[in-house]
């Protein structure tokens, strides 16, 4: 932006010192025709005498011709100047106005030069014409240095803006940089901590559920189910909040490997198959192609699909089916899980991968909305990127595409 405005100030400078230099000499180029229209119609007495060279350099010149083209009154350019002006005015047409850089054969710097040409006529007749002309060469030497002088300052002005910048982000990130550490320690130990305490209370309770020597009420034994299905709940919180923490704290990957796409997520299809029977919910698996080779961290890979597909096994309704399908897209593997559940609403897809977001509550029963955030956090660990597609009462597409490994 402050580019645009210096390159703006430079223009407009140059558009007015061209444009008054322009209007100057046609006003004087006006004036002198006025004079010499009562000299060649012979209302003066007096024959108007060359007036010789011009001792400033800046002032302007003009040579007056009358019908005949003879010269008839001047105040002319020093040589070289001289023979160039004429060589190029005489080229002009009436009343034209014209800046022209003007070369010369020993000199590097060409003369800038504005000229015009005015007739000279008195009731309709002509009786000659008026050439004028200044070298304004000196003048925009001027306006560069002014521009100059005005590049430095905002070279100078941009310089310290962005010093007193990164100081002031300093000072604003670094207290948020820190929270945001501590933070992240804090939610690792404290899983960490969670960890054995909910172990051992999953334990008791499976043990007191299995004490035949005392006799409990159905009351009691719904009851430590119920414990024990919120035992179990804060286990898989803990273990998701733990995966997250390391996800952040490494900022490299150090266990990727070289992964058939095809076997590995076969696999892992077949093994997960067994665990969602109880739902009566058949899982595909489908590719056309031989190998996929990607390079990953595997357990990265098993955590994302395994989140994926117990999203689709959770709203898909029972007896219906999940289809793992895995295709080549662009140089680009892609692998898609697709259910025909229930769909995500358009406001709720923009943030079903934001941490413990959770869709219509009267459909989400289970789960304490982490999986696709973790999803999400591998994902990019891993340069893989997650699309979803999704309609309401139709179901949805969760798609991972990643780089062939070459």
């Amino acid at each position: 932006m402050q580019t645009i405005v210096l390159l703006a100030i430079g223009f407009v400078l140059c558009f007015s010192f061209f444009e008054m230099e322009k209007r100057n000499l046609f006003i004087f180029a006006v004036e002198e025709s006025e004079e010499y229209c009562h000299v060649l119609d012979g209302k003066v007495s007096e024959v108007a005498k060359i007036d010789g060279i011009s001792e400033k350099i800046d002032k302007f010149a003009y040579y007056a011709y009358n019908s005949n083209n003879n010269l008839v009154g001047c105040n002319k350019f020093e040589e070289p100047k001289h023979s160039f002006f004429l060589e190029n005015a005489k080229k002009l047409e009436n009343k034209e106005v014209r800046i022209d850089l003007i070369k010369r054969p020993d000199k590097l710097i060409p003369y800038l030069m504005v000229s015009t040409k005015q007739e000279i006529k008195s009731n309709n007749k002509y009786l000659g014409y008026i050439l004028a002309g200044c070298e304004i060469s000196h003048k925009f030497r001027r306006i560069l240095q002014i521009f100059g002088v005005i590049l430095i300052v905002f070279i100078v002005y941009a310089f310290v803006i962005y010093k007193m910048t990164l100081n002031l982000i300093s000072v604003i990130v670094t207290p948020i940089n820190d929270a945001l550490l501590t933070q992240r320690r804090f939610t690792a130990n404290a899983s960490h901590d969670l960890k054995t305490p909910l172990s051992i209370m999953q334990m008791s309770l499976e043990c007191l559920k299995r004490d035949t020597d005392t006799n409990l009420s159905d009351f009691s034994i719904e009851t430590l189910g119920d414990m024990g299905k919120a035992v179990q709940t804060m286990k898989n919180l803990t273990n998701s909040l733990m995966i997250l923490a390391r996800a952040e704290n490494n900022s490299e990957n150090s266990d990727m490997v070289a992964v058939d796409l095809c076997s590995f997520v076969r696999k892992i299809t077949q093994d997960y198959s067994k665990l969602i029977n109880k739902k009566n919910i058949n899982l595909i698996f489908s590719t056309e192609l031989g190998s996929a080779p990607v390079w990953l961290n595997k357990d990265h890979l098993e955590l994302i699909i395994a989140n994926l597909f117990d999203n689709a096994c959770k709203y898909s309704k029972e007896g219906r089916e999940v289809i793992v399908e895995i295709k080549k897209e662009n140089n680009k593997y892609s692998v898609s899980v697709t259910d025909f559940g229930v769909g995500i609403s358009e406001k709720d897809l923009p943030y079903i991968f934001d941490r413990f977001y959770r869709v219509d509550k009267s459909r989400t029963t289970e789960g304490v909305g982490l999986g696709l955030a973790i999803s999400k956090e591998l994902a990019l660990k891993n340069n893989i990127e997650i699309k979803v597609e999704s309609t309401m009462g139709k179901g949805s597409i969760f798609k991972l595409l990643m780089e062939e490994f070459k």
